[in-house]
């Protein structure tokens, strides 16, 4: 096997290891808020999952420009990079509604389901915006 094939293969791989444990310590950050706002702020879960989103967004975009991507964050990259979130949401939005009013699953343990699905989907569409060139 050619050895420059073997270092994209292997680069790609700690890329997307790094995602992954971004995508963890994003995922907690959501968690947690998820969970202060429905228990300590007494919100729905609906809004409790909105509201935690747009906290990991923020969190996220400075994690995966700077650790998992290693690239400069820029206010285009930073307006634009909520967009990616667009299929993770849609996803994660609509499971939890199906997991907790249809399938009378924990509120809690809801989001970690959804988040679990979704995740690989986001990788792809993040890793295209952040790393697209000018």
């Amino acid at each position: 096997m050619d050895k420059s094939l073997f270092n994209i293969k292997s680069a790609k791989i700690k890329e997307f290891l790094r995602y992954t444990v971004v995508g963890c310590i994003n995922t907690l950050i959501y968690y947690i808020s998820y969970l202060v706002f429905m228990n300590i702020f007494n919100f729905s879960y609906k809004i409790s999952f909105a509201a935690g989103y747009v906290i990991s967004i923020i969190f996220s975009y400075f994690l995966n420009t700077y650790f998992t991507y290693k690239e400069k964050p820029s206010l285009k990259k930073f307006l634009i990079f909520p967009l990616t979130y667009i299929p993770n949401f849609i996803i994660q939005y609509i499971g939890m509604i199906l997991l907790v009013d249809h399938f009378n699953m924990n509120r809690k343990l809801a989001p970690i389901i959804t988040a679990i699905v979704s995740t690989p989907i986001t990788f792809f569409v993040m890793r295209y915006v952040i790393k697209k060139k000018k």
